[in-house]
């Protein structure tokens, strides 16, 4: 009798965890498609009615400083900032720019695309996208177009990530090469051994000061990066990068990247010291990508 008892309450308590979790899991995709539209409290307000949205990096790691970005989502707000006209928007109602970033499903959100990307299709991501009305004017590269069109969006055959055109925006005054090698970590990555010698050419990309980064990076023969920005700004400075590659690690938004500039193979290294050995291919000339992002910017919206 008693072990039928603790079996029938080991149930119902099992059925009522369940009916905690599911509550909670359908107010979350409730509150998510209440609002789908709306800009949050977190977007940048760029104008009377037009909002940036990009990740911040201590939304999510709380007990970072205040101040603590990571560098390549950072760049969203200086490069949209730069192009942005200033004034009054159109738009009567509010709208939300998507810039630089693997940002696209992470919300279910109407949303201004302009050279985002996905991080990789999953489930979740991909049923956010397909709740949300995109206005696509250009996206980071063809495997989040691909994925874009199976879902049914519209998205033109426009790429880039717009931190290719940093250089518009900032030019170093120094650039003589004085480091063989710079080294930058992705926020997390810098689980890698550092062969003695290289400790003082490592980088992390949680900072806001992309003009030290940029100098660096300018001043140095070779970039080996496990961020993807700091491949990026090292090819848009025509510094030749090699991607760091983490174990079993994703590689969607770098195909998307490289396969933007025509380049189905690009050099990937497994260690610093294995990047350390290897001759990085030249950085491909990104001028026709720069001129299709300013042509796509959405001025309209001002």
């Amino acid at each position: 009798m008693s072990m039928n008892y603790h079996k029938i309450y080991r149930r119902f308590e099992k059925k009522i965890k369940t009916g905690f979790r599911l509550a909670h899991e359908h107010s979350s995709v409730f509150f998510e498609r209440f609002s789908a539209g709306k800009y949050q409290k977190e977007d940048e307000r760029l104008s009377d009615n037009v909002y940036l949205y990009y990740w911040k990096y201590n939304n999510i790691y709380k007990d970072a400083a205040a101040d603590t970005e990571n560098l390549g989502d950072y760049l969203s707000p200086v490069v949209v900032g730069h192009f942005a006209p200033k004034g009054q928007s159109r738009s009567r109602r509010p709208v939300t720019l998507y810039a630089i970033g693997s940002i696209i499903g992470l919300r279910r959100q109407n949303a201004v695309v302009w050279g985002s990307g996905i991080l990789c299709p999953t489930s979740h991501r991909v049923l956010r996208i397909k709740e949300s009305a995109l206005d696509i004017r250009a996206v980071r590269g063809p495997e989040t177009r691909k994925e874009l069109l199976k879902i049914g969006k519209n998205c033109p055959e426009v790429y880039g990530d717009p931190a290719v055109l940093m250089p518009l925006i900032y030019q170093p005054g120094e650039r003589t090469k004085k480091y063989k090698t710079t080294i930058i970590f992705n926020y997390g990555d810098s689980n890698k051994e550092v062969p003695a010698g290289e400790e003082g050419n490592v980088f992390d990309t949680l900072t806001k000061d992309y003009q030290s980064v940029i100098d660096r990076i300018v001043q140095s023969e070779t970039v080996i990066s496990s961020s993807l920005h700091g491949i990026i700004l090292s090819e848009a400075y025509g510094v030749p990068a090699i991607l760091l590659r983490q174990e079993n690690q994703d590689l969607f938004k770098f195909k998307d990247w490289y396969y933007s500039t025509g380049r189905k193979d690009f050099p990937t290294a497994d260690s610093i010291r294995q990047a350390l050995e290897m001759t990085p291919v030249p950085p491909p000339d990104l001028s026709d990508m720069q001129n299709d992002l300013i042509h796509a910017f959405p001025t309209d919206l001002w």
